[in-house]
């Protein structure tokens, strides 16, 4: 039987309706709240759990009184028939909801290509993104699911890539490993993803500029410079090899001054080649301009 609710937990989190319809937006503790029972739906939650994750600063009583009424302006936005509860515990009705975190895990253990694929489709965000709840136990609970999605979604995200360049549909290969960026933008294998999209589709200039972006990034955020098999990218965009030493002398003054002209020098040498670039945005590595 098909699931009657979908629930998104990445980016926005929002509740689906059956008919495709949003339900009206969340308060914070009742996003708050729906994350708790939807990371695993059929899963019971303690409600000592809960009240001590969203009112960690409340005395026993009023924190259970305050997951009640919590409780009460969740249901309309779900239905009666989906939160099913008890004196002690608190949980979803698993064959009622389908959410995008559940679809990923399935994904990830999966060979199917469709199911890969339509996973990919959901990654839009970090797990809670939108939450806003000061409590410093519910942030350290949300900052550890999310390290665990994280990888999931970017697995999932890459294995999807592959099966679109293997189709060579190169374009949405390039979407769906710029949403994984969203992500984890460290990852040099999600940005190589993104440069092996530009170079298929004979972007050279843009696969040039990700890759200075890149390299400025991981400088700033890790102190280190992209890998071996990032710069041999480098080297089929700008037609010769980069201006790096094998041994990466990058304390050496003349030689990063040369490479760092090398991406410029390529732009140039290529731009009247090259297709209108595709519009990107890189606004979520928020690095400095060279």
């Amino acid at each position: 039987m098909a699931a009657s609710r979908e629930i998104r937990l990445l980016g926005a989190t929002r509740i689906i309706w059956p008919d495709g319809s949003i339900a009206s937006a969340l308060p914070e503790k009742c996003k708050a709240l729906l994350c708790l029972l939807a990371r695993r739906p059929g899963t019971r939650v303690a409600r000592e759990r809960i009240a001590g994750l969203l009112w960690p600063d409340s005395d026993h009583q009023r924190a259970r009184t305050n997951l009640r009424q919590c409780l009460h302006k969740l249901r309309p936005h779900l239905g009666p028939e989906i939160i099913c509860s008890t004196a002690t515990d608190l949980r979803l009705e698993a064959s009622q909801v389908d959410t995008d975190v559940g679809a990923l895990e399935n994904a990830v253990k999966s060979e199917d290509a469709d199911l890969v694929l339509a996973a990919s489709r959901l990654v839009d965000g970090d797990f809670g993104a939108d939450i806003d709840v000061e409590s410093e136990p519910l942030q350290e609970w949300l900052e550890a699911e999310r390290a665990h999605i994280r990888e999931v979604a970017t697995t999932v995200a890459l294995r999807a890539v592959a099966i679109h360049e293997a189709a060579s549909e190169h374009q949405t290969a390039l979407r769906v490993a710029l949403s994984a960026l969203k992500l984890d933008d460290i990852r040099e294998d999600v940005h190589r993803a993104v440069m092996r999209a530009h170079l298929a589709l004979g972007n050279r200039t843009a696969a040039i500029e990700h890759y200075r972006k890149l390299r400025e990034h991981l400088r700033d955020e890790l102190g280190a410079d992209p890998d071996a098999e990032t710069d041999s990218l480098l080297e089929v965009a700008v037609g010769v090899y980069a201006a790096v030493e094998p041994e990466r002398q990058s304390t050496s003054e003349e030689g990063t001054a040369a490479f760092a002209e090398a991406p410029a020098i390529a732009i140039a040498q290529f731009e009247q080649l090259s297709p209108t670039p595709i519009p990107v945005s890189y606004t979520h590595l928020t690095l400095p301009t060279s």
